[in-house]
């Protein structure tokens, strides 16, 4: 008789320290948000497989709201830390570290790794003087009741994949999840590995950049049986997106292999079920069934996990409640980004202002600047979220504007390598056939904060154009061009010119799949963060005012529109004598070329 099994695999990613139901964005309840609801969904699931159950987290846990940074400005990060205690309280067996989870720095993270229960991994991502407090892989003993009743122990080997780090510090290293595969999965094979799991913090779509394809890769791998997935928020599987012969979005998999990207912020929670048989080549996977569980589809009992997260985490996050609704500054305009990559926005021009003058000020150059949505959310997932009302700018307003912490750089680029620049940054739309109407705008694999406008230049985007792809580095020919009529103070820009930008160091080393900037071409790198120096600029004025300056506009094309979607906000802000309109109840907008 041949024995078989079923084991179930749950997956939580880009949780991003939201821990008890708070969109601190919006600085209000959210109770679909956040670890602790998920923590009730969690258990349900478990308590109902009846098979052997794993939960794993794909990384980006310990940084992206204003509680993670008071942790770890205040010195609470490595010990008792809410994050740390969640994870051991809900007993996961592994986690892996993205990005993000090294903005903090080595100290601070090796802290926090070396007070988990759970097998921390990555194959490629290590420290670049300490020893590395997390291992490359692990390998998890674990209990099945067989089909005979019988029970057995199969050998789970766990393993995690990083992006690249586009930072500017050097205290991680990362190399190509590619080479870290060939290298690492051998040696989990060898140790006995029954079953091989991925923790891959990437996506499965090269338009987000970095290294959100190497998924695909990574499932051609023949060690790999299941992979989890992570860093771009999105959703996988997603019926709404089609299909290839690589990627199945009905059957959620990957050159045939389950796969599964549970979103972002606890909002969801991945699940991968496996019919496991046991034959002459040992354990093999025979069937699988992946679902997605939002957070909120389920009326479920008040778990004690979840209690135990909200006991730990409420009394730290009142207190940054108290900081945050705290006053720095006034504006006497309305700052929001609705209509963010429809038309220039106030959000963006403020930005701008200050990265010029912060750079006008230490380097004594007028710079560019390149500004993106800097919010952390996708296209597919709706409307852009800043909007604060003329009154007092509170610090939580400030986190808002620019939620990361990343520092500013000033870089030396030419016209050509800004016209490929702003090029690559027009991927956001679709391409637009004129003569068609009600045409979808956005390119909704390419998230708006890969979108960066250049403030202080004049430009037009040409739709009709295809877009120019991101593996194009040198300038693009001229037929194929999306950018034209670029302009600094009335002047054309030179392709063999000279010219200074500001930007993030994010961007600047080559975060979102951007050309990295060489060393020499980094003329001036900020001591504190880009949020810090918002902080600054907004404290030292009395009110914030600027007038608004045009720096792109669409090509005209008559009889032709496309489709947006927004939120009721938007209408209010519509520019006077725009060409746009809300077109429909489910707010979806229309732009007339």
């Amino acid at each position: 008789m041949i024995r078989s099994a079923r084991l179930r695999i749950l997956e939580t990613t880009d949780l991003h320290m939201h821990l008890v139901g708070y969109d601190y964005g919006l600085d209000r309840a959210d109770p679909y948000r956040g670890l602790g609801p998920l923590a009730d969904l969690i258990t349900a699931r478990r308590a109902e497989s009846g098979a052997t159950t794993l939960l794993f987290d794909n990384g980006d846990f310990l940084q992206g709201t204003p509680l993670a940074d008071d942790l770890m400005h205040d010195g609470r990060g490595t010990s008792e830390h809410p994050m740390a205690l969640a994870l051991n309280t809900l007993h996961y067996d592994a986690v892996t570290l993205g990005n993000h989870d090294c903005d903090y720095g080595i100290a601070a993270l090796s802290g926090f790794v070396k007070t988990l229960r759970p097998a921390v991994v990555s194959a490629n991502l290590s420290a670049s003087a300490n020893d590395t407090p997390w291992d490359r892989f692990a390998i998890l003993p674990r209990d099945v009741i067989c089909s005979d009743g019988s029970r057995a122990t199969i050998k789970i080997g766990v393993t995690g994949f990083a992006p690249p780090l586009a930072r500017s510090d050097k205290q991680f290293t990362t190399i190509n999840a590619g080479t870290a595969a060939r290298e690492t999965l051998p040696r989990m094979l060898k140790a006995g590995a029954d079953l091989v799991i991925a923790l891959c913090h990437a996506g499965v779509n090269n338009d987000h950049g970095d290294a959100a394809g190497a998924a695909l890769s990574l499932a051609a791998e023949g060690e790999v049986d299941v992979l989890l997935l992570g860093h771009t928020h999105d959703r996988f599987p997603d019926l709404r997106r089609k299909s290839s012969l690589i990627v199945n979005q009905h059957d959620g998999t990957l050159h045939g292999k389950p796969a599964v990207m549970a979103g972002a912020y606890g909002t969801s929670l991945g699940e991968i079920d496996l019919d496991l048989r046991y034959g002459p080549q040992g354990w093999q996977i025979a069937g699988h069934q992946v679902r997605i569980h939002e957070t909120g589809r389920h009326i479920l009992p008040y778990s004690p996990a979840r209690r135990a997260i909200e006991r730990t985490t409420l009394p730290a996050h009142r207190k940054t409640l108290e900081k945050q609704r705290m006053a720095v500054g006034h504006t006497s305009l309305r700052l929001h980004n609705h209509l963010a990559t429809v038309c220039p926005d106030p959000v963006a021009q403020l930005l701008a202002d200050i990265i010029r003058q912060e750079v006008k000020s230490k380097v004594g150059l007028t710079a560019i600047a390149a500004v993106a949505p800097f919010v952390p959310t996708t296209a597919s997932e709706g409307g852009l979220t800043i909007d604060i009302r003329p009154g007092e700018i509170t610090v939580g307003d400030v986190q808002r504007l620019f939620s990361f912490s990343d520092k500013l750089c000033a870089v030396r680029r030419t016209g050509a390598e800004v016209a490929a620049w702003l090029e690559q940054s027009a991927g956001r739309y679709n391409t637009i056939k004129q003569g068609l109407l009600d045409q979808p705008l956005f390119n909704t694999d390419y998230p708006a904060y890969h979108c960066d406008a250049m403030y202080g230049l004049r430009y037009k985007i040409d739709l009709s154009k295809a877009a120019n792809p991101r593996a194009t580095w040198q300038p693009p020919k001229l037929r194929k061009r999306r950018i034209s009529e670029i302009s600094l103070n009335g002047e054309p820009v030179l392709p063999s010119a000279s010219y200074i930008v500001g930007t993030t160091d994010f961007r600047a080393r080559g975060g979102g799949g951007f050309r990295p900037v060489a060393e020499k071409d980094i003329i001036w790198t900020s001591s504190t963060s880009f949020r810090d120096i918002i902080n600054q600029y907004i404290v030292t004025k009395t009110t914030l005012e600027f007038t608004s300056q045009d720096v792109w506009q669409f090509r005209e094309m008559p009889e032709t529109s496309a489709l947006f979607q927004g939120n009721s906000q938007a209408t209010e802000v519509i520019p006077s004598g725009s060409n746009i309109a809300l077109e429909h109840a489910d707010g979806r907008f229309i732009l007339n070329f």
